[in-house]
C-alpha cells in the first residue's frame, strides 16, 4: 500500500480514468494508459504499475488472441 503525504493529497484530483486493453483468454492487462490524471505523475504511475501486475477474470473458451478495451473511472478517496 502506498501512503501519500498530506501535501500530495491536496494536489490530487478525485477522479481518475484509465483506458486498458485486456486479453480475453488470459485476463492480463496488455496495455493501460491514463486518460484523466490524478494530478500526480507518481500516483498515476503507481496505478499503471498495479494494473501491469493485475489479472482480470478470463473468458472461458475464447481465442487467446482476442482482446477487448475497457475504460474505468474511479475515485481516489483521501483517508486523511
Amino acid at each position: 500500500i502506498y501512503h501519500i503525504s498530506a501535501q500530495e493529497a491536496l494536489l490530487l484530483k478525485p477522479d481518475v480514468e484509465i483506458e486498458m486493453t485486456i486479453s480475453a483468454g488470459t485476463g492480463e492487462v496488455i496495455q493501460a494508459e491514463v486518460r484523466q490524471s490524478s494530478g500526480s505523475k507518481v500516483i498515476d504511475q503507481r496505478i499503471l504499475d498495479a494494473l501491469n501486475r493485475a489479472k482480470l477474470e478470463s473468458i472461458p473458451g475464447v481465442d487467446k488472441n482476442l482482446t477487448y478495451g475497457l475504460v474505468h473511472r474511479f475515485q481516489i478517496k483521501n483517508p486523511l
